[in-house]
Order: structure tokens, then C-alpha cells, then sequence
């Protein structure tokens, strides 16, 4: 029997609840009782064409770009959301940094949205684990309040262990994209016993190089995933003054 029906429905129910309970404020503007107001949704920059088919990094070509041909990632496919810029970023934030994990719901349907635009063949959904020692200081890991959520209106499985992080990074923040590359590497492990032959969902908050996904569909790739596809809400970049977004 699918259970996850069921436990979306409670899930869901448990938000909007909350939401009477205690209005949400819009996370762009500060409004109340809307996490996303009008005005600051249509500020999204969203990604939609003219990107690289592979790592999804905009492009005016919408040809596969230098990096991909060069060497190809060991995922199939990555797509990001938006541009990390407000008020996707305000979001991620707020979920990252102040406790905002009630944003994971209304946030998990933009993934939702983009994913059943790209449709995917999905097996499982796997949120980028925390290392324990992040964990333990955070409380909770951000791709996986994204993620959970995700799987549930997906109804697909969730596997929060499928990958584990059995390396202490340092955060990738302020590190260039060798540096990023190298701090990352062999710093995760799948279990095979799960992946095997899967077509696999990765989810992260945000995606700058590349860096972290690539290392751990490296780690899914040894583990014998069939597919394997990664979704991130934000992508942050150096530039937009060389493409077009729609």
C-alpha cells in the first residue's frame, strides 16, 4: 500500500494550519499571511531557456557549454529554479540561517514545477547530506526540508540516507571553483543497496559551481544509479550581463 498519499495530505494540512495559526509574512517584503506576495513572485528570475543542456547554466546559445564538452559532469542533468537573487535569496536564507524550515513546503512546489517541466523518469528523491558535525550545530538540513517535501508531491520515494557525508568541508563560500572542486572531493558515499539501478532526484538549496552536486553524483555514480538528475532552487553566478532570461 502507497502511504504517501496520505502522508502528503497531513503534511499539507499541517502547514495551512500553521499558517492560521501563525500568518506567514511574505519573505521578499514582509507582508502579512503570504510567503511569496505578487509583487515580490513576479521578481523572480526565473531559469527557463537558453542554458546549457547538461549543467542548466544559462546561455544565449542553449548549446552544451565549454565546461560540460570539456569534461561531462556525472550527473545527467542539473536545473536550478531561479537566479539566486531576492527573493529566492532572502528564501534560501531564511531557510538556511533563521529557522525557516515552514518555507520548505511552498518552495518544494517550485522544484516540483520545474521538475515535471523536465520529465524526469524518477525513482527516489535524495536531499545533499550534511556532514554530522553541521548537522548537529544546524538542527536539521536544508536540502532535506526541501527534498521531503518534494518526494511527497512527486509520490516518489525518499531516501534522506541513500548518501552519506563521511568527510568534514569546509563551507564553499568565498572558494573559487578549483578550490570548491577540491574541498569536496570523495567527501560523500552512496549505498548501493538503495541506489543501484535507480534513477535518482538530488536536491539542494542552491548551486554556484557545480561542485558539491558533481561530487555527489560521483558518489551515486559508484553506487550504481541508472539516472541520475539534481534540482536546486537558486544558482548563483558572477554575471547576467552576458544572457537573456525568460
Amino acid at each position: 500500500m502507497n502511504y504517501r498519499p496520505m502522508i502528503f495530505k497531513i503534511y499539507s494540512a499541517f502547514f495551512v494550519s500553521l499558517d492560521w495559526i501563525f500568518p506567514p509574512e511574505c519573505v521578499g517584503c514582509g507582508i502579512e499571511k503570504e510567503q511569496f506576495c505578487n509583487s515580490c513572485y513576479e521578481k523572480i528570475k526565473f531559469i527557463n531557456s537558453d542554458i546549457c543542456q547538461i549543467c542548466g547554466f544559462p546561455n544565449k546559445s542553449g548549446s552544451i557549454c565549454n565546461e560540460c564538452s570539456s569534461q561531462k559532469p556525472f550527473y545527467d542533468q542539473l536545473r536550478s529554479v531561479a537566479l539566486y537573487t531576492s527573493p529566492i535569496s532572502d528564501a534560501i536564507r531564511m531557510l538556511k540561517y533563521r529557522r525557516g524550515i515552514t518555507l520548505g513546503f511552498p518552495l518544494s512546489k517550485l522544484l516540483v514545477d520545474k521538475v515535471s517541466a523536465m520529465d524526469w523518469d524518477i525513482d527516489l528523491v535524495v536531499p545533499v547530506p550534511m556532514s554530522p558535525k553541521h548537522y548537529y550545530e544546524r538542527g536539521y538540513n536544508q536540502a532535506a526540508v526541501l527534498a521531503f517535501p518534494t518526494s511527497l508531491i512527486l509520490d516518489r520515494n525518499y531516501e534522506p540516507k541513500a548518501i552519506v557525508k563521511i568527510r568534514e568541508t569546509k563551507t564553499q563560500v568565498g572558494l573559487n571553483a578549483k578550490e570548491r572542486k577540491t574541498n569536496v572531493k570523495n567527501a560523500f558515499v552512496a549505498d548501493s543497496k538503495i541506489i543501484c539501478g535507480k534513477n535518482v532526484l538530488l536536491v539542494d538549496d542552491v548551486t554556484t559551481t557545480g561542485a558539491t552536486i558533481n561530487a555527489c553524483s560521483l558518489a551515486l555514480r559508484e553506487a550504481g544509479a541508472a539516472l541520475i538528475y539534481a534540482i536546486t532552487l537558486g544558482k548563483s553566478i558572477f554575471s547576467t550581463s552576458d544572457f537573456e532570461l525568460q
